[in-house]
């Protein structure tokens, strides 16, 4: 059963899930992202993405496209674009100790989170555009239909 943390990027929220987190349980997170307090340390709170396993989750993406440095586990299609990149980090599935690690620098220092955060950004542009897409699909047709051919 999952426990279900309202304001899970507030500090208290993001603490509690945390905590339940490193307990095992499964925690679905929500808020709204008000203005109570700056709303790019909740952001950079979200930008995690501690799953054991999804193929290409579009909230890491979402993320980085948004400018967020994002920190995922070894289990996600995220961590291959993430790879050998300043955008954010990838750390193994069910090490708390090291999900907590790898967000403490973007958590304690905005100017670090603002610097990932770009490169993010310029990661999305570079790698994700509809013609970087388009393009490594076509290589691998080609590749398909030489193969074929031989």
């Amino acid at each position: 059963m999952a426990v279900l943390v309202t304001g899970a990027a507030g500090f208290i929220g993001a603490a509690t899930s945390r905590a339940l987190l490193e307990r095992g349980e499964d925690v679905v997170g929500i808020d709204n992202l008000n203005d109570y307090y700056d709303p790019a340390l909740k952001q950079a709170r979200l930008a995690s993405l501690a799953s054991r396993f999804d193929n290409f989750p579009m909230a890491g993406l979402e993320g980085l496209a948004a400018g967020r440095p994002v920190v995922c586990t070894t289990r996600t299609g995220t961590a291959d674009l993430l790879a050998g990149g300043d955008a954010g980090a990838v750390v193994a599935p069910d090490d708390p100790a090291a999900l907590a690690a790898a967000l403490r620098p973007y958590l304690a220092d905005p100017a670090a989170a603002g610097r990932a955060g770009a490169a993010a950004r310029a990661l999305v542009g570079r790698e994700c555009s509809p013609a970087a897409v388009a393009g490594r699909r076509e290589a691998v047709y080609r590749e398909a239909a030489a193969r074929r051919a031989a």
